[in-house]
């Protein structure tokens, strides 16, 4: 293993501005060198956006523009907190009224409107709304990677696949080093039959961020998954602090199929105390976007596999 500590410094004064360690397990110095600043670059750029959010967090409601309700927007949307879906798709309006030509704000209210439709399960006015706001933020800011991030995300509920690929390609293009979005391409290949591929583009997204948020540990699971390694993906659920009704009916299916019926009437009983109402199958039908109707019915096996074990 071969440690490397890193620093950003301000050369007019030479204070410490960023620094980090990184850890690489192949001798390769090749191989090493390219791992290394692929690693850099996209912590580098997750800390200086981040830094950007938290400095517009701060702003007093009367010093915001579109600019800075942007920023307030995006950060929001990945606060994962009560409300906060709501508020960012709020501040975000407001920011396009402000400001129309702004592309990335066109891109983000696009992101919040599916958010809200919970992703798969968006009805269809909503998904149009997405697709008219994500295009628009695409033709106005072409060259932004996160636009095209965002405009295959939404191609992809309305089961565009080929144009949901087309758009992640773009971003990357665009952007090399960004490990979210390379884990979102590892998905997508997931979710029309390849698998392997996939699970390939998830390793390298988490190599480049190995603090990576709990949503890589969710779509990593489905990928496991289909690959038929059904306790490895409990785990990766298990990892996720707080699943919802649909992410225990996923780590059920998942135990049931592994065969361990406890831990799987374990999560049967929690996602009956969470949401008794809740339709499992309701949900993995409309709401996973599968290009192939067969990985769909392999997702279903587990989740009616569940069922049976809740009992009555």
């Amino acid at each position: 293993m071969v440690r490397v500590g890193v620093s950003l410094v301000d050369a007019a004064d030479g204070s410490l501005l960023w620094a980090d360690r990184l850890d690489a397990f192949d001798p390769d110095p090749l191989v090493l060198e390219d791992l290394i600043a692929h690693q850099v670059i996209s912590r580098l750029v997750s800390h200086v956006e981040g830094a950007s959010l938290r400095l517009a967090a701060r702003k007093p409601p009367a010093d915001r523009k579109a600019h800075e309700l942007l920023l307030q927007g995006m950060a929001l949307l990945r606060g994962y907190g009560e409300g906060d879906n709501q508020r960012a798709h709020g501040i975000l309006s407001e920011a396009l009224l402000r400001d129309p030509t702004n592309g990335l704000v066109h891109s983000y209210l696009a992101l919040a409107t599916v958010v809200l439709g919970k992703y798969g399960l968006s009805a269809a006015t909503e998904l149009r709304t997405a697709l008219n706001l994500a295009a628009t933020g695409v033709s106005l800011s072409p060259d932004e990677a996160r636009a095209h991030r965002i405009l295959a995300l939404v191609r992809l509920y309305h089961r565009e696949f080929d144009a949901a690929e087309h758009h992640i390609a773009r971003s990357l293009e665009l952007n090399p080093y960004d490990a979210d979005t390379i884990a979102q391409m590892g998905y997508l290949l997931v979710l029309r039959g390849r698998v392997q591929e996939g699970i390939g583009w998830m390793d390298r997204a988490v190599r480049l961020n190995p603090l990576h948020p709990d949503w890589y540990h969710f779509d990593r699971s489905m990928a496991l998954y289909l690959a038929t390694d059904y306790a490895d993906a409990a785990e990766r659920l298990q990892r996720i602090p707080r699943l919802d009704a649909w992410g225990l009916a996923r780590l059920g299916a998942a135990q049931a199929m592994a065969g361990d019926t406890a831990g799987a009437k374990k999560t049967a009983a929690q996602l009956q105390t969470l949401q008794p109402d809740f339709n499992p199958v309701d949900c993995a039908t409309r709401g996973i976007v599968f290009e192939r109707p067969q990985d769909l019915d392999i997702v279903l096996a587990g989740v009616r596999a569940l069922l049976k074990m809740a009992g009555p």
